[in-house]
């Protein structure tokens, strides 16, 4: 008799245990609804809940002076493994309160991180920056114009001079509607500049390129790339993002073409600004290949283009300064993609 109280007390505790064990998660659940704010790491709260910490953005988040610093910050953004779950919806967390500093080039990845996320159904959560100039940038370049809140309701419609536009594979060929979207911008970018009606034929020929090799070989997700435009005091900014392999893995397809810069000790910073220089030939032979980095290329020493800037794989380069190109040797900086940048003035 004495053993069987025993067990008996025994089982009595270990049900007492569990019974505190599901409240104090039933109350848990019930102070953290609606929100994931939490200072723990991949903590597993219940079944279906993985709690992230929240990317923090550098205080200098210009990407063309800084491109260190934002593209680690792009990285962690992009790093798949910072994905929150909760409710059965995934978000990534961000905070951009203590930015300073921003350009137009940073707004232009973000937006499409943003886009790719969104195809994935992973939504963004973040706040605004302290800096009143800063948070002003954002909302002139249109950043926060589709923002929602928790529930997918419209908070913030901004009209701006800022606007991206994204483009998908249409049958391995540039889409008649985008080809119209591509007109516009030129013809946006003509009358900005001009003050009158017109377009930029050369303009519209380079954006053409660039997109034909983007579908091509950028194997981006959903074969999207964007081509964002912000009009200033007397110049066009024009950005051109494209989230695939870039223009050094594409390159190296061919293990011939690894041997050879091998062999001639080029880094990977020369063999980008040769492809520009048409050092290397098309990988398929076609005659209308190779044709998009060689023109920009042109556009900028005719000064059609000014301060052109490029940033693909492990290399950045400035084609104005090329002091200031450099190889991003750590793979915490590599860009997984291409991003173009360039401006037009009178």
């Amino acid at each position: 008799m004495k053993i069987k109280k025993k067990n008996k007390k025994r089982y009595s505790s270990l049900k007492h245990k569990k019974e505190l064990k599901r409240r104090k998660e039933i109350n848990f659940r019930k102070n953290n609804r609606g929100t994931i704010y939490s200072t723990r790491t991949k903590v597993h709260l219940h079944r279906g809940v993985v709690v992230k910490d929240k990317i923090i953005a550098p205080k200098d988040l210009r990407f063309i002076q800084n491109p260190s610093h934002s593209l680690v910050f792009f990285n962690k953004l992009r790093n798949r493994n910072n994905i929150s779950e909760y409710n059965r919806s995934r978000h990534i967390e961000i905070s951009l309160y203590s930015v300073e500093q921003i350009d137009f080039a940073t707004i232009s990845i973000l937006k499409s991180i943003f886009g790719e996320y969104g195809h994935l159904g992973v939504s963004i959560r973040g706040n605004y920056p302290k800096d009143t100039t800063c948070k002003q940038n954002l909302i002139d370049a249109g950043f926060f114009k589709d923002m929602t809140d928790r529930k997918g309701h419209d908070i913030i419609t901004v009209k701006t001079d800022g606007d991206h536009h994204k483009f998908k594979k249409a049958s391995g060929k540039i889409k008649h509607q985008q080809l119209q979207v591509i007109e516009k911008i030129s013809e946006e970018a003509y009358e900005h500049l001009h003050g009158n009606a017109g377009y930029f034929d050369d303009l519209e020929t380079v954006l053409k390129e660039i997109g034909g090799n983007a579908i091509q070989w950028g194997r981006a997700f959903n074969m999207e790339w964007q081509i964002g435009i912000l009009k200033s005091n007397k110049k066009v900014t024009i950005t051109v993002t494209d989230l695939g392999r870039g223009i050094l893995d594409s390159l190296y397809i061919s293990n011939k073409l690894k041997l050879i810069d091998w062999f001639f000790m080029h880094n990977r910073l020369d063999v980008i600004i040769r492809a520009f220089e048409r050092k290397y030939g098309s990988y398929t032979q076609e005659p209308n290949r190779n044709l998009g980095l060689p023109m920009i290329k042109y556009f900028f020493d005719t000064n059609f283009l000014k301060n052109l800037y490029v940033c693909s794989n492990e290399a950045f380069v400035d084609f104005g300064n090329r002091g200031n190109s450099r190889l991003l040797k750590n793979d915490f900086e590599r860009f997984n993609g291409t991003f173009y940048q360039w401006e037009l003035s009178l």
